[in-house]
């Protein structure tokens, strides 16, 4: 991993990518009416994407966040954000495009397991976003590299190169919801990785854009794009990492929750990796707080997110005890 990047906690993390209302159905046909399951448990209205989760569980963790994104001008989006607001996030960098709404997500949560069921056009990537690296970051993370087309033209390499100088930078990929193979070569190359310290992907997207079937194996040819590391999240199972320069595969064990709300819960990984990495920590022990930070998020029942005490807490009774 780099050696240049002081982990400096109170400057802030700039977090960039997608923010979407997703719109989830928990457990339909779950509520029984004369005997007969009809009704769905609930449905939920978040102001979702990468953007969003990641920087509420940085904030979560008592990071300084700039949310450095945006989304539409309508009554929604304004409720959800002030939403943000009461957690203690400032919002107020969040580009708002007049006559525009936000891009809506439709899921289904059932028995914890999430599934996509849509999504709205979503707008093209600001330009003013990128237009200045910031100077001050500790790190910058981007979520959806392959959710914007429009931004594989060297607009985002280039911001992130600038903005690595002296910062983190961490790309989540995900994934347009079409066969990988009619976009990763113009998304997945070394021209649009090569400024990334930690390349996040999950084992199906790992897959997808390598044509290969085992995760470390699809790592360690996504390392050749550039990224200094490659992590794969692997849901259940963990998550692993391999880094440049070595060959050795880092393993974070799996954690066994009861999920009560997985929506996000790749998002909240990366937002518990990159405080790793802000606290100056090793990969092993990032991917360690990363994989139980997601666990605690994911199995909340209430809207409460887990804080840094709490997380240390299963962390060292649960790897390190």
């Amino acid at each position: 991993m780099p050696k240049n990047k002081k982990p400096d906690p109170g400057r802030p993390v700039y977090v960039l990518g997608e923010i979407v209302i997703d719109v989830i159905l928990y457990d339909p046909s779950s509520i029984c009416v004369f005997d007969q399951p009809v009704w769905a448990r609930d449905i939920r209205f978040m102001l979702g994407g990468s953007a969003s989760y990641v920087a509420q569980g940085l904030n979560a963790l008592g990071c300084p966040v700039v949310i450095n994104s945006f989304a539409g001008d309508d009554d929604l989006t304004s409720q959800l954000l002030r939403s943000l607001d009461r957690q203690g996030l400032d919002t107020g960098a969040v580009l708002r495009q007049a006559g525009v709404r936000t891009s809506i997500c439709i899921g289904v949560s059932d028995k914890g397991k999430k599934r996509f069921i849509g999504c709205s056009l979503f707008a093209p990537y600001p330009s003013e976003l990128l237009a200045e690296p910031p100077s001050n970051a500790s790190l910058v993370y981007f979520g959806g590299l392959a959710m914007y087309p429009d931004l594989w033209d060297g607009r985002l390499a280039a911001y992130l190169e600038a903005a690595g100088k002296h910062a983190w930078v961490i790309m989540d990929t995900q994934m347009l919801p079409i066969p990988a193979e009619k976009y990763r070569t113009q998304a997945i190359n070394w021209h649009n990785l090569h400024p990334v310290d930690v390349l996040l992907v999950n084992r199906a997207e790992a897959m997808a854009l390598t044509g290969l079937h085992q995760p470390d194996d699809a790592g360690r040819a996504l390392l050749e794009f550039g990224p200094k590391c490659v992590v794969v999240k692997l849901g259940s199972d963990g998550a692993l990492a391999v880094q440049a320069g070595t060959s050795v595969t880092l393993v974070s064990k799996s954690w066994s929750v009861k999920v009560e709300e997985p929506v996000g819960a790749g998002d909240f990984f990366g937002a518990g990796l990159s405080f790793g990495l802000l606290q100056g920590w090793g990969m092993q022990r990032c991917l360690d707080f990363a994989n139980v930070f997601a666990g605690l998020v994911i199995s909340r029942q209430t809207g409460d997110m887990p804080d840094l005490a709490r997380t240390l807490e299963i962390m060292e009774s649960h790897f390190l005890g």
